[in-house]
């Protein structure tokens, strides 16, 4: 069988509500970037309490997950006012990540923001 390691403080799974995303100031899309959205948090499934709201990290918000990377999820568009389930890990502020360049558009966001590893719609599970 396969294993899957246990979830801990760093990783958490989440439902949480999208309250602003940001339109993106790169024009040139050949960079690997990544966008910093918030997002209020409405559940938690596994991991740590993170609080009431939450920035995570989305890698080329412009494609669909599934375009992005494989097992990134099936999320078509981030659209505000939609709740996602998400699988985030902590990122540490010098931690090393894929991208050429992280926007963060918010002066407010917490030093602890969060890579998203998997988002899905809210709308494809039942609660």
């Amino acid at each position: 069988g396969r294993e899957f390691k246990q979830m801990n403080e760093i990783e958490v799974s989440l439902l949480a509500k999208l309250l602003d995303k940001q339109s993106c100031p790169i024009s040139d899309h050949a960079l690997h970037y990544a966008l910093v959205m918030k997002y209020e948090v409405l559940q938690v499934f596994e991991g740590c309490d993170v609080g009431t709201y939450v920035y995570v990290i989305h890698g080329a918000p412009e494609l669909q997950r599934k375009k992005y990377h494989r097992y990134s999820g099936n999320l078509l568009n981030f659209e505000v006012g939609q709740s996602h389930i998400m699988r985030i890990k902590r990122k540490k502020p010098n931690d090393i990540t894929p991208f050429d360049e992280i926007i963060n558009p918010y002066d407010d966001s917490p030093t602890t923001n969060y890579l998203c590893i998997k988002v899905d719609a809210a709308a494809d599970y039942d609660f």
